[in-house]
């Protein structure tokens, strides 16, 4: 932080789906996957900044546990979608006091499932709309996204002031896909809870190696491709495989299907959901993080095994290059032959794997800062607000 604040922002966040990673509630929710874990940490780095006023909402009393250091607002839920127009007209009446105590300067901060009328009474009430993209699939232009979706998401992104990209890559695609402009903000890196740099000591380098455990964490769902993770348990049984497969919106066949797989292989553990807290405790425990999706913006799960110091190999994305040697990691150009031969390498070489531990390390220093990220978003909200 530079100095004291010459303007002070209010933050606007809708909760809901990101309280209980703030109150330490237990939530199965589907909806807490990568995006609103990381609009958990903004909040809270938010929260401590003299710069900001975060003013965070839900349709439920004020959770005791939550942190003085937030502003409470208790909205009206929302009634169910696919109503007529009457019935979404009740919305926006029962939405329009939300903003009654939000003083601009203010921007409501918004992943792409807030609620249109929260949004409506936000510009009615003078805030301005930032809205963060949170994965290249909501911005390519492929068919990962039913048209229907795609539809409802370019109309929410129409009545953004600004557009918040998490990378350049993904700010090229939204320029060429959407024309329009976006300013690159990195995610913040969370606190692994002493799994970090500071813990891995030779010793615990050698304990991970010895587990011989690969880790895979996401929502399961086809664009996250958790079957490739089971692929890989397949064809190297000495090896372990952790999947942390959270419910979502996928069908539920779908879920089944991986489920039912995945029980079946002896060397594979199956966690249907965890809390933040206990998903983070497994960076400690495995050997490698392992990405098989066939799209990601700046994955958590990525950021997460960086800070916790984990070689990291990807079947398909590389976030920004990041997934190579000089930063001890692996992407497989989509070649699953090659991700299980560079899995089976480094659990076969205790020097490599090691030497790989220490580069992932020094990546993590490189190319994460949480001080430039709140920085970073002041300056936008500053600018917008101005």
């Amino acid at each position: 932080m530079n100095g004291a604040p010459t303007n002070r922002i209010t933050v606007f966040f809708e909760a809901d789906d990101f309280l209980a990673l703030l109150t330490g509630d237990s939530c199965d929710d589907w909806t807490i996957g990568g995006a609103e874990v990381q609009q958990s940490y903004l909040a809270r780095s938010f929260a401590v900044d003299e710069r900001f006023h975060v003013v965070l909402a839900a349709n439920r009393p004020r959770p005791a546990a939550l942190d003085d250091g937030f502003t409470y607002v208790q909205i009206p839920a929302h009634l169910k979608r696919g109503l007529p127009i009457a019935g979404r007209i009740v919305n926006l009446l029962r939405s329009r006091a939300t903003f009654d105590t939000v003083k601009p300067p203010a921007v409501f901060l918004q992943t792409q499932y807030e609620r249109f009328d929260l949004t409506y009474a936000a510009q009615r009430a003078g805030i301005k709309i930032v809205r963060w993209i949170n994965g290249d699939s909501l911005v390519d232009g492929s068919n990962l996204i039913d048209e229907t979706a795609r539809r409802r998401l370019n109309y929410r992104l129409k009545m953004a002031d600004a557009l918040v990209a998490q990378s350049p890559h993904q700010q090229q695609l939204i320029a060429q896909n959407l024309h329009r402009e976006s300013t690159v903000i990195g995610s913040i890196v969370p606190a692994m809870g002493g799994v970090g740099a500071e813990a891995d000591t030779h010793t615990d380098t050698h304990t991970r190696f010895g587990a011989r455990t690969a880790l895979w964490v996401g929502r399961c769902h086809p664009v996250k491709n958790p079957e490739a993770f089971l692929d890989l348990a397949e064809t190297l049984p000495e090896v372990y495989f952790t999947l942390v497969a959270a419910p979502c919106d996928a069908t539920q066949e779908y879920q089944d299907a991986i489920t039912t797989r995945a029980n079946s292989l002896s060397n594979v553990t199956l966690h249907a959901g965890l809390s933040l807290d206990a998903t983070q405790r497994l960076y400690g425990q495995v050997s490698l993080c392992v990405n098989t999706s066939h799209s990601e913006g700046m994955p958590n799960t990525l950021i997460e095994a960086f800070a916790a110091g984990i070689p990291t190999a990807a079947l398909t994305v590389n976030p920004e290059g990041l997934l190579v040697e000089e930063n001890g990691c692996f992407c497989a150009e989509g070649d699953p032959k090659d991700l299980a031969r560079w899995i089976q390498r480094m659990l076969d070489d205790v020097v490599l794997y090691a030497a790989q531990c220490d580069k992932v390390q020094l990546g993590a220093k490189k190319q994460w800062s949480n001080e430039k990220v709140v920085d970073d978003y002041y300056r936008l909200f500053v600018d917008v607000t101005r």
